[in-house]
């Protein structure tokens, strides 16, 4: 993950969050469209921006896989899918990040 970065534009916020992510690093760059629902948000309990919780998402799957192996399009609660470890790992590094 060192070196890359993450770029968020939100298309939509209504009736649920739609997002364009991009990942730079290395000299390619990689686009991916991401939803989350309003439900998934709230069970997250957090008090961070839909933004964050996207790119916190991004960066615990940049440790697990390559910019060109995450999915085009996806909607963010699959991760846990793929990842058993995601939603304990997001919440903490959400809490972690509140508190500064």
């Amino acid at each position: 993950m060192t070196g890359q970065k993450i770029k968020i534009l939100e298309l939509q916020s209504d009736p649920d969050w739609i997002f364009e992510v991009t990942v730079k690093g290395k000299g390619t760059s990689t686009s991916h469209r991401t939803s989350m629902t309003k439900e998934f948000y709230k069970k997250l309990k957090t008090k961070s921006t839909p933004q964050k919780v996207v790119a916190q998402s991004f960066r615990f799957l940049l440790t697990k896989e390559s910019k060109e192996s995450i999915l085009s399009e996806f909607d963010i609660s699959i991760i846990s899918t793929y990842f058993p470890d995601y939603l304990e790992s997001l919440k903490k590094s959400l809490n972690d990040s509140e508190d500064d």
